[in-house]
């Protein structure tokens, strides 16, 4: 969560007040990616009007907090390419979660993965039982490659889930006031 820790850090250029309510709303947003839209995704839900509103609210509030008089340009640039990389990276995930892997793909792995075993097979009877072993051992890596590639498919519903880990300690340290100056 790169661009989360560069937000709250990139607020130190702002009255106090302002970083206060900046790193208070980045830690709504997060807290509403782990909590709602995170299992929402697991449920092949298309995201989370709570995580959708809050990034509104953070995107609107660092507009606003980068508009204002007197406030530190540097910090306000580096907030608001903090922000749109915070958006790019939802978008991202939605988009991952969204997708399932084509049926055809599926299949020419399935045929593939066949064939290589057919052809381990031949050679094996052809060679003697001394090539055996490397016949297992095709069948194998086949079998896992296959397993790897239906298991990835779904990160946050398949066999292997996406874990939320680094956005719950990065809300933790935000709300614990690791990113404030002073």
């Amino acid at each position: 969560m790169a661009a989360g820790s560069r937000l709250a850090y990139s607020t130190e250029g702002l009255p106090a007040a302002d970083v206060d309510r900046v790193q208070a709303a980045l830690a709504t947003y997060l807290e509403a990616v782990t909590v709602s839209e995170w299992p929402a995704l697991g449920r092949n839900e298309p995201g989370s009007p709570e995580a959708a509103a809050a990034l509104n609210d953070l995107q609107r509030l660092v507009f606003v907090t980068g508009s204002q008089d007197g406030v530190n340009r540097s910090s306000v640039d580096a907030m608001k390419g903090a922000v749109g990389d915070i958006t790019g990276i939802r978008r991202g995930r939605l988009a991952v979660a969204s997708q399932v892997i084509p049926a055809p793909l599926l299949i020419l792995s399935l045929f593939a993965g066949f064939a290589l075993i057919v052809n381990a097979l031949a050679v094996t009877l052809r060679a003697g039982r001394a090539y055996a072993l490397l016949a297992g051992g095709i069948m194998v890596v086949v079998a896992l490659e296959l397993g790897a590639i239906i298991g990835i498919a779904a990160p946050f519903s398949g066999p292997f889930i996406a874990d939320p880990e680094p956005i719950e300690q990065l809300t933790e340290e935000i709300r614990r006031g690791d990113y404030r100056s002073g």
